[in-house]
């Protein structure tokens, strides 16, 4: 009975999402610019969507289409150039695109992608986190609850944010190990704990009014030598939002920062280990120095009415980070007040000789394999 149940609130999400979608694409009665309806089957693999820039209100169509490889791909085309055809199967062929083959059939299907776009554009958004209601997320191109339908996420890479490969099944197998290692299940719980502040904001009451899950946010930074696992740990907390490999160079400038930390947005900010930095941008004390007080501020500088008018804005992002370095914080910078010790944590890890971040093994188990 409970798996029947199971598919029957998937079968409900899956008619409550094609209802949705149906009435995105039902054209208004009264509109002069009602879809043209065309009865014959789109090829597979093929689709279009409209999207609206927040800022500037402007419209674009996507194009999403196989390759001559199989390989799915988009094409982002202004509005305003929707009847510029044959520069649109330009653009097609310019990325391999399978297309029908012949110039005039290639033209039909083109117009017939752009003729049937839904109605209501998409926002585009580049900032992961919970809808304004609370009961949908946005996590990089998966898009969750009432997310769906109303947001298309900017960054169509394959290593993007929420990208996933493998399978649940392996990934269950990696995250069972983590009943052996405090440090790994502490990185992992960094990740997962970043977006509840928010959630708890949310759904709080009006009549129950509910104060801040933490008074501020921190960055966890784990020390320890080669081989100890901090990379690995880094990793695994990783992969719960994405790609295990995404991580943040220690070289930046601030309004990088900034920005890598809005692109962060309660999911968890992860930094690649600080003996990796050369310092191109900063010293190294005050590029740990900036991510101290940034990750708990939430908040950019204030941007002068100048500079914001060239379309420079302020960003903003609740998270926890993470990073991982040789020495410990007080060893690589000169002065490390008490409020800098509990914004940028050094979480010691022992050495490999004695398990690094496997801190309890199984039963018969040895710490050096």
């Amino acid at each position: 009975m409970h798996r029947k149940n199971e598919h029957s609130a998937e079968g409900d999400q899956q008619l409550h999402d094609i209802s949705t979608q149906k009435n995105r694409l039902r054209p208004s009665t009264t509109s002069k610019r009602a879809p043209i309806r065309n009865d014959q089957p789109v090829p597979q693999g093929w689709k279009s969507e409209k999207t609206e820039d927040p800022k500037t209100k402007r419209t674009k169509l996507i194009l999403m289409f196989p390759t001559v490889a199989g390989e799915p791909r988009s094409l982002s085309i202004p509005a305003g150039e929707r009847e510029e055809r044959k520069r649109i199967r330009k653009q097609l062929l310019d990325y391999d695109a399978r297309l029908p083959g012949n110039e005039s059939d290639d033209l039909a299907l083109i117009a017939q992608l752009i003729d049937t776009v839904p109605r209501s554009p998409l926002i585009e958004v580049d900032k992961p986190g919970f809808t304004d209601t609370g009961t949908g997320f946005v996590l990089g191109s998966v898009l969750l609850g009432d997310a769906k339908n109303r947001y298309w996420w900017r960054d169509p890479s394959p290593t993007t944010l929420g990208a996933k490969k493998g399978t649940n099944a392996r990934w269950d197998k990696v995250g069972t190990l983590l009943v052996h290692s405090s440090f790994a299940t502490l990185a992992l719980l960094a990740i997962l704990a970043s977006p509840i502040a928010k959630y708890i904001e949310l759904h709080g009451s009006s009549k129950r009014p509910r104060g801040h899950a933490v008074s501020e946010t921190a960055t966890f930074n784990f020390v320890g030598p080669s081989a100890s696992g901090k990379t690995l740990a880094l990793a695994v907390a990783a992969s719960a939002t994405g790609n295990p490999g995404n991580r943040s160079k220690w070289d930046f400038t601030r309004r990088g920062l900034e920005e890598y930390l809005e692109s962060r947005n309660e999911i968890g900010a992860i930094f690649d280990d600080v003996e990796k930095h050369i310092g191109e941008q900063l010293t190294l004390e005050k590029a740990i120095a900036i991510v101290t007080q940034s990750v708990p501020d939430g908040q950019s500088k204030e941007i002068s009415k100048i500079v914001h008018a060239q379309g420079l804005d302020r960003k903003s992002w609740s998270t926890f980070a993470l990073s991982s370095s040789p020495k410990p914080r007080g060893d690589l910078i000169k002065k490390r007040s008490q409020g800098h010790k509990v914004r940028f944590m050094d979480i010691i890890l022992p050495p490999r000789s004695a398990g690094g971040i496997i801190d309890k093994l199984p039963d018969g188990e040895d710490r050096v394999g």
